[in-house]
């Protein structure tokens, strides 16, 4: 069986997002990979929830095929990012 996916593999890329040393493509790999496997594994799991948070807030910033109905700019994915990485250090959210 293949482990969980660790929120703080998406906290660290968020950080490092925050750095210019990582991209939406990795933090998007990350989120969809925890929303893949507790989709499978726990579905009523609180990461569920919280990884799909990620994804949707990832997808309307990257809003790769433009399909997202309330895209958000980069400086607003990056306040949310820091909001995240804030409530992560304080155990909050997860």
């Amino acid at each position: 069986m293949e482990s969980a996916p660790r929120p703080e593999e998406l906290i660290e890329a968020a950080k490092r997002y925050l750095e210019g040393k990582s991209s939406l493509p990795e933090l998007n790999g990350i989120s969809l990979s925890m929303v893949e496997f507790y989709r499978k594994t726990n579905p009523g799991s609180k990461y569920l929830c919280w990884a799909k948070k990620w994804e949707d807030m990832i997808n309307r910033r990257w809003n790769e095929m433009g399909e997202q109905g309330e895209p958000i700019n980069e400086a607003e994915f990056r306040t949310w990012l820091k909001k995240q990485i804030e409530l992560s250090t304080l155990n909050i959210g997860m």
